[in-house]
């Protein structure tokens, strides 16, 4: 009696395996935007900003020789808003990772992969609303400063976004791509499949 024998050929993608990188990735350069003082800088004088400090009055016109100060909380409220999108941030992005490093380890978790996905998209979203928010935010605050007292910041005319801003930029990335790939990325291709029969 002849056995019928089944042979699949199957390639191995590494997309989730790149998106849970990606989320790491992410998730550390988040922490490093939540800890990070140059959010905005002056270069003309050592003036700079993040969601915590504010090194220097923006309306003196010497350099700060004093270190860093905690930023009130009645003086920026977007700043507090700001660093609150930021952490919620962080956290659905660890989140997603964890999810993602269960559903990459242990096949019985294998569904994990697409509530990975959308937790980090929604980190994504708190992200995006923190860095839209924050520059917008120092931009109406400065105009109006400008439009009671044109004298009122001397010479701190030049602004600049600092390279921790940016770093949550990035951060905002990874979380895309790593979003994405464990939405959409393929883990397996079956290739081609041959029968045949032993007899």
């Amino acid at each position: 009696m002849a056995t019928e024998v089944k042979t699949t050929t199957r390639v191995v993608r590494p997309m989730k395996l790149i998106g849970l990188i990606c989320s790491g990735i992410a998730w550390i350069l988040m922490i490093v935007c939540l800890a990070s003082d140059y959010w905005v800088r002056s270069d003309t004088v050592r003036f700079y900003q993040g969601l915590w400090n504010e090194c220097g009055k923006v309306t003196d016109a010497t350099p700060p020789p004093t270190p860093c100060t905690p930023i009130s909380a009645q003086g920026q409220a977007y700043v507090q808003a700001s660093a609150a999108f930021i952490i919620m941030s962080l956290l659905l992005a660890l989140a997603g990772f964890v999810l993602g490093l269960m559903a990459f380890f242990m096949d019985r978790f294998r569904g994990f992969y697409k509530w990975a996905g959308l937790v980090l998209l929604v980190a994504v979203l708190f992200a995006l609303i923190a860095l839209i928010v924050f520059p917008a935010m120092f931009h109406t605050i400065l105009t109006e400063q400008l439009s009671t007292d044109p004298t009122a910041l001397k010479d701190r005319i030049n602004w600049e976004l600092g390279w921790g801003y940016g770093v949550g930029w990035g951060a905002s990335f990874f979380l895309i791509g790593a979003a994405l790939l464990f939405l959409f990325g393929k883990d397996t291709n079956e290739i081609y499949e041959t029968t045949s029969y032993e007899g």
